[in-house]
């Protein structure tokens, strides 16, 4: 349907790191590790200035105001949008939890679902049918201090993508490949918008639709 895209700061696109939990290997969204006296952070401002980070919001936090704010998991907010486009339904048509907002604690049968929507487990299962798309149309820029976390996974994302790219691409096919992954230090979620990356994109579409207005 896309020729192709320059994508800011994406929404997980390896669920390894969905911000920053393992939703098929951990078991836990609000802690890490069974470490019941530390949240997991959804949150964070960087202030560029010292390069240092401030923590300021917990998934529990996050999660709790949504069901304040729509039970159900239909508040409409962050965490019960990702419920609602990457999971399935409950018995009452609503979207399923991905974990009980009461404990965190993840629900796997309903993670598994999660896997369709998972770009980079995608990738490392039929490399053959998505790579070239990540090489050819995909242009995805992300701070790696981003503010959601979001950097993490994408730093997943690059390293799968680099590592196929080395055990399949030959010299041939360096010129057909104008897609890129770039996490740009000490950038979070909004300032990535004046980086000099991102300031470039208009300038990568143009390239783009005259090369490709020259090949057709």
């Amino acid at each position: 349907m896309f020729g192709a895209t320059w994508s800011i700061s994406p929404d997980p696109v390896d669920f390894r790191k969905f911000q920053t939990v393992d939703i098929y290997g951990d078991t836990n969204f609000y802690v890490a590790n069974g470490d019941a006296a530390t949240d997991r952070a959804s949150f964070r401002e960087f202030d560029r200035k010292t390069g240092t980070t401030r923590e300021v919001m917990t998934i529990r936090r996050e999660a709790r105001q949504e069901d304040v704010l729509g039970p159900n998991n239909a508040s409409g907010q962050q965490w019960d949008s990702w419920f609602a486009v990457f999971g399935p339904r409950d018995k009452g048509g609503y979207p399923a939890a991905l974990f009980d907002p009461a404990t965190g604690k993840i629900d796997h049968g309903v993670a598994e679902k999660y896997r369709a929507f998972d770009i980079a487990s995608l990738v490392r299962a039929d490399p053959s049918r998505y790579l070239p798309l990540l090489q050819k149309n995909v242009h995805l820029v992300v701070g790696d201090t981003d503010s959601f976390y979001l950097n993490e996974a994408v730093a997943l994302l690059e390293a799968d993508v680099s590592r196929l790219q080395a055990a399949t691409r030959s010299p041939a096919d360096a010129p057909n490949q104008s897609g890129y992954i770039k996490i740009v230090p000490k950038y979070d979620h909004g300032t990535i918008l004046g980086s000099a990356e991102v300031r470039a994109f208009p300038t990568e579409m143009l390239e783009f639709l005259r090369v490709g207005a020259a090949v057709h």
